[in-house]
């Protein structure tokens, strides 16, 4: 969206809003915005723009009466720090880069001052050069950043009250008028664009059966109520029962391929052509369902039901499901499997008492029913009720299986653990040096004389190789906003149940901590002392960390290599009291597993400790290391050849190969491509998101939340074929 402003001078300017798909990275965001003095050399041009049109003031201590100073200070905040590398910013904008002159950076002279780096506005290089002008661009990330910039495109020319006086009357007449210049009068006289947005959005109505809004006065009342206005809920309806190609479409999606007109929905003229449709033609335009608080029941739940349910043709075709009308929306949202309760923890009564027992167990730990009565602390029991039988086989029969280095370490935390010693180790190991068996075993150790010890993992695929783990966020309640918060806690109540279990805890171990953000355990240290009431590190329990530095740093959403790294536990204030324990050896080349482990061991430490040759950080793979396909398709051809027939293959085909890529996206792109080729009916599973404070469903409403997509969660919709491989966390 854009729209023009004329300022007091008659000055005219424009404010333009362009909103992204996806968040960029720092190096994207240097690609377009700039915040530096061009090299004068390189590009004299670029460099005489921003000279003119892109320094700030200066003011500060250069000129304390310009207009921006507040309280002996800037009110844009200039000048700016001085930076090496772009960083995402708290406050919804980044740090620009702005190198100093020792890094690089360039500096002008104007009128004996010497401007650097911080004085410069944000530009666009290809904008600057384009318009000779004042031309700042930004990048905004955070909702107030960007409600700022809606309201200043969309605030209107400025306005101002004036009072009429008149010296022999008492009253004052107070009038509203606004400020036109020369300029914006020309404009506005020839009728010039002001303002525009893109894509179009129609506002589309909800309402119950007979209970649309209806304006009326009293000649006209007997009209409206045996003739009431249609909307576009009625004719989406009506629709529905006459044109095939809308039968296919929810509800929102109407007004891409239809204009409301004259009361009912129309085909569009223009647009793309569909294929297989050709009297049907789609526009970019957007449909949006107005929203509707959850304290109006049955309305709340009919706008659930318009995002679900594709062609329907009157209110109680939305309520049949499975040829059964129910007698509510709401009711109706539940048959679909749209709300949350209890019922898909009910067993069958037809199962083996051992079943049950096993679900009911599940629910007990896991699922936290709304209808549950008050159990005993299931979390203490949970972590006291191991079996003291086969923990003892466990130690028996590989405490000598350990080597030197792992034995070393055996021995320093169990004897942490049996003195109370509550120290923190690191325990340092690279892929293949038993680290998971040596957890294990101290794990088994410590649980066999009843000693409750909690098995963390800052991933769920990692923590699923420990006994009893389950991932740090979930088992901590750390908290979401680990990358702002000053002095973040972990949200367990000290009344709570889990608090009792923390109390009592004798050994923590978190495995992949260099996964961790540095803050999340820096919350467990705080929240440790103040519930156990001791103010050691840690309050008093004996902590072992386990990683590897050489492999994945904590991912910092938008971050760049300095902020991923300056989050690491190495950069925390616990970092110098952690006593450094290291596994060097190889057992799975000491153990002869696998033909080429040595060399891909050897190859990783490498990589791992920079001394493998790499150019600007990028390697070159080795040709005798691996196969290299060329395009994805070849890639799943290769890892699951003859995918289509999976029945035919044995467990243990599946279990041996996998396709690593980074992000959800790429994942769900390549999981497509072979479930599909799978035969068989296709089923349809979704979330059920909802809002924490109910207050806040008309702002976030649910088709919404239904369409993010958070780093370590599952899509909203889960399709499903049979033998389609779904891993159980």
């Amino acid at each position: 969206m854009y729209s023009k402003e004329w300022q007091k001078r008659g000055l005219p300017h424009i404010h333009i809003l362009l909103w992204l798909q996806h968040h960029i990275t720092p190096d994207q965001i240097d690609n377009v915005i700039c915040a530096e003095i061009p090299d004068p050399i390189r590009d004299p041009q670029l460099h005489e723009i921003v000279k003119c049109n892109m320094i700030y003031g200066p003011c500060g201590c250069f000129n304390r009466n310009s207009p921006c100073m507040k309280d002996n200070a800037c009110s844009k905040h200039y000048p700016k720090n001085l930076i090496k590398e772009t960083q995402t910013g708290d406050d919804g904008y980044p740090k620009y880069k702005r190198r100093s002159t020792d890094d690089g950076g360039f500096s002008v002279n104007i009128k004996g001052v010497d401007i650097d780096n911080r004085w410069i506005v944000p530009y666009n290089p290809v904008l600057l050069r384009s318009c000779n002008a004042h031309v700042n661009v930004e990048y905004c990330s955070l909702v107030k950043s960007i409600k700022y910039v809606c309201k200043y495109v969309n605030k209107g020319s400025d306005q101002a009250s004036f009072a009429l006086e008149n010296e022999k009357d008492e009253i004052k007449t107070y009038e509203s008028g606004r400020y036109i210049s020369s300029s914006e009068a020309v404009w506005r006289i020839l009728e010039f664009p002001i303002h525009e947005r893109f894509p179009t959005v129609v506002h589309l109505a909800v309402h119950l059966e007979n209970g649309q809004r209806v304006y009326f006065n009293e000649q006209n009342l007997h009209d409206r109520v045996n003739s009431p206005p249609t909307t576009t809920l009625l004719s989406f309806f009506d629709l529905c029962k006459v044109d095939d190609f809308a039968k296919n479409l929810l509800y929102p999606e109407v007004p891409a391929y239809y204009v409301w007109d004259k009361k009912k929905f129309q085909r569009r003229k223009r647009g793309v052509n569909v294929v297989g449709w050709p009297d049907i033609k789609r526009e970019h335009t957007l449909g949006r369902v107005y929203t509707v608080h959850p304290n109006n029941t049955e309305c709340y739940h009919l706008r659930m039901l318009l995002h679900e349910i594709r062609g329907p043709i009157s209110f109680e075709a939305l309520k049949t499901v499975n040829g059964q009308v129910h007698p509510t929306f709401k009711s109706t949202c539940k048959a679909l499997g749209l709300l949350e309760d209890d019922e898909h923890l009910y067993a069958a009564l037809c199962q083996s008492p051992h079943k049950i027992r096993d679900l009911f167990t599940i629910i007990l730990v896991f699922c936290q029913p709304t209808k549950s009565e008050e159990f005993d602390n299931r979390e203490y029991l949970k972590e006291t009720s191991y079996d003291l039988v086969a923990l003892e086989y466990v130690v028996r029969n590989n405490e000598e299986s350990l080597n030197d280095e792992q034995k070393f370490a055996y021995n320093q935390i169990i004897t942490s653990v049996n003195n109370n010693e509550g120290r923190i180790y690191f325990l340092d190991t690279p892929g293949g040096t038993g680290k998971t068996f040596l957890i294990n075993l101290i794990l088994a150790k410590v649980r066999g004389t009843r000693d409750i010890t909690l098995a963390v993992a800052s991933s769920g695929i990692a923590a699923t190789l420990l006994e009893g783990g389950r991932t740090a966020h979930a088992t901590f309640k750390l908290p979401l906003n680990l990358t702002t918060s000053v002095t973040p806690f972990c949200n367990i109540s000290k009344q709570s149940n889990f608090a009792e279990v923390l109390k009592d805890t004798k050994l923590i171990v978190w495995d992949e901590i260099t996964m961790a953000h540095k803050s999340g355990v820096e919350a467990l240290n705080r929240s440790l002392k103040d519930i156990r009431g001791n103010k050691r590190l840690m309050g008093g329990v004996t902590v072992l960390l386990a990683g590897d530095f050489r492999q994945t740093l904590p991912v910092v959403p938008k971050g760049t290599r300095t902020v991923e790294v300056k989050s690491c536990l190495k950069r925390s204030t616990l970092w110098p009291k952690i006593n450094i324990l290291k596994l060097s050896k190889n057992m799975r080349v000491h153990l002869g597993e696998e033909k080429f482990a040595g060399r891909f061991a050897d190859l990783l430490l490498e990589i791992g400790n920079s001394d493998y040759p790499s150019f600007d950080e990028m390697i070159t793979i080795p040709e005798n290391l691996c196969t290299v396909v060329t395009t994805v398709q070849d890639l799943i051809s290769k890892i699951y050849q003859d995918i289509a027939h999976i029945h035919d293959k044995p467990m243990e085909w599946l279990c041996e190969r996998a396709i690593l890529t980074p992000k959800n996206d790429q994942a769900a792109a390549i999981n497509d491509t072979p479930l599909m080729s799978f035969e068989g009916e296709e089923k349809v599973y979704t979330s059920i998101d909802t809002v924490v404070n109910m207050d806040n469903a008309t702002n976030y409403p649910v088709e919404f939340l239904n369409s993010l997509k958070p780093p370590g969660m599952p899509y909203h919709r889960l399709i499903l074929r049979v033998g389609t491989s779904i891993m159980l966390l």
